[in-house]
């Protein structure tokens, strides 16, 4: 018996995330969140409320980075693709200190999108994880050389 995912249009732009989530049937993929319980619907059009993908796909840490490496290829839509770089900036902050400033992407500046992270009280003395990049500003002692 071949199945079918129910569809339908989440709403306007300016609806909750939240909303929309709940507005769509079950088991749709929304902004990488998945609306309450999936549903599937035969072609014959007898409803079933099977589960679908019980099972989980293992990634192991090195299939996990080609991921987050291919993301630009593989989010075609730009402020899904700023979203992602705004979350992994979180995710940076979050381990290894500072603050997550603005993601931008100034066509004219050349340097394509840019995120700028703030050192505060967590990043150690020397600059951490960021003190190999952006070298055209030094660190020491946690502040900025002037």
């Amino acid at each position: 018996m071949r199945t079918r995912l129910l569809v339908r249009t989440a709403g306007s732009a300016k609806t909750p995330m939240a909303a929309k989530l709940n507005a769509m049937p079950a088991g749709i993929c929304f902004q990488g969140r998945m609306s309450p319980g999936p549903k599937t619907e035969t072609y014959a059009g007898n409803a079933s409320k099977e589960r679908i993908g019980n099972m989980p796909k293992i990634l192991k840490d090195k299939e996990m980075i080609d991921i987050i490496r291919r993301a630009p290829q593989e989010l075609d839509d730009t402020d899904h693709y700023q979203k992602f770089l705004e979350a992994l900036g979180d995710l940076i902050a979050e381990h290894f200190g500072g603050a997550r400033g603005t993601v931008t992407n100034d066509p004219g500046d050349g340097l394509g999108y840019t995120c700028g992270f703030h050192i505060n009280e967590c990043v150690p003395a020397d600059g951490g994880v960021y003190r190999k990049y952006d070298r055209d500003v030094t660190w020491k002692d946690g502040k900025e050389e002037q």
